[in-house]
């Protein structure tokens, strides 16, 4: 097991198990799942430690629980600067580069990170949404697994890139590294002088599949999901065999599985965007052509490029491409 990185607390058990990792913050102001985690170590009989390395007598395998991006917590931002996201960072093409001064502190946190997410079996990444929406639990492709893990937490919603939508920068998340390099699959292999490359990435083969989770726990400045999102999150550790339990977690009924259709991709850099007053509610219906906000200062629009659900609506300052939102359709 590697050392934790700063700001991670390791909790070792007392059985052999899996290794699980826990994180909230890697959207610095996306405050709920920070919370969360704070009210999971104090569960756990650690909220009064400070990050490091522990031993849990009632736990099994090795569980990390951590803040994602402490710049950014201390800033109250999403990121330490507008045009960051630590949560794009995770692409071997960034990852392998040489180390540079002029590194974002997203970038110089992902490396910090990268050791951890290397040997982690399953990961549980707490994040909030910018507008209002119902929780939802998102992964990059719907594998059995994943949908088993996913049933688990106590959403309405499961979104997935089951249709591939996504682009490769758009997907360099903390889930997906996890699920293409985490635990047994990921080798490190040196090649080349270290000015060109730190090395490279290879797939070996693994008889349990890494899988990485996103849970969208609500509003980023609403607190009143916690304690929901703590039972899921105790329900996932149970199912996974961190958490000792003889009961037989049943999974939730009544979920609906999305699929990512299309990006909504803003048209330009703009000091602000508004959404529509009917389209600033996460799941919202959107019709090809039908108006999803507009740019200030100016009334510049931006249309509905497809039909479906808006999901994960973002208002933060606009720049060219970023997306704004995007359509999502049911995966049947």
């Amino acid at each position: 097991m590697c050392k934790p990185p700063p700001f991670v607390w390791h909790l070792i058990g007392k059985k052999a198990g899996p290794t699980a990792t826990i994180l909230a913050g890697v959207h610095g102001n996306e405050l709920p799942g920070l919370v969360v985690l704070r009210v999971l170590l104090r569960a756990l009989g650690f909220a009064d430690r400070s990050p490091g390395r522990y031993q849990a007598e009632n736990l099994a395998g090795n569980l990390y629980l951590g803040f994602g991006n402490p710049e950014a917590i201390l800033k109250n931002s999403r990121a330490s600067a507008p045009s960051e996201d630590l949560n794009r960072c995770f692409l071997p093409e960034f990852l392998r580069r040489w180390p540079r001064k002029t590194d974002s502190n997203e970038l110089r946190r992902a490396r910090e990170l990268v050791p951890l997410l290397e040997q982690t079996d399953y990961l549980l990444d707490l994040h909030a949404t910018h507008l209002p929406s119902p929780p939802l639990v998102g992964c990059e492709q719907p594998t059995p697994r994943h949908l088993e893990l996913a049933h688990l937490l106590p959403v309405e919603h499961v979104l997935t890139n089951g249709k591939g939508v996504m682009s490769e920068t758009d997907i360099g998340t903390t889930d997906n590294f996890v699920d293409c390099f985490g635990g047994e699959r990921f080798e490190w292999l040196p090649i080349g002088p270290p000015s060109i490359m730190m090395g490279s990435w290879t797939i070996t083969p693994k008889r349990t599949p890494a899988v990485g989770l996103y849970y969208e726990v609500g509003l980023k400045t609403d607190f009143n999901p916690q304690s929901v999102a703590l039972t899921g999150a105790l329900r996932w550790l149970a199912t996974i065999g961190i958490l000792p339990t003889t009961a037989t977690l049943e999974p939730l009924q009544n979920q609906t599985l999305w699929a990512i259709s299309d990006i909504v991709r803003h048209k330009q850099d703009a000091p602000k965007f508004i959404f529509a007053p009917d389209k600033k509610r996460g799941f919202t219906s959107v019709a090809q052509g039908e108006l999803i906000g507009h740019y200030e200062p100016g009334a510049i629009e931006l249309l509905a490029p497809s039909t479906g659900a808006l999901v994960l609506q973002n208002d933060t300052q606009p720049l060219l491409g970023a997306p704004a939102c995007f359509i999502a359709s049911p995966l049947t």
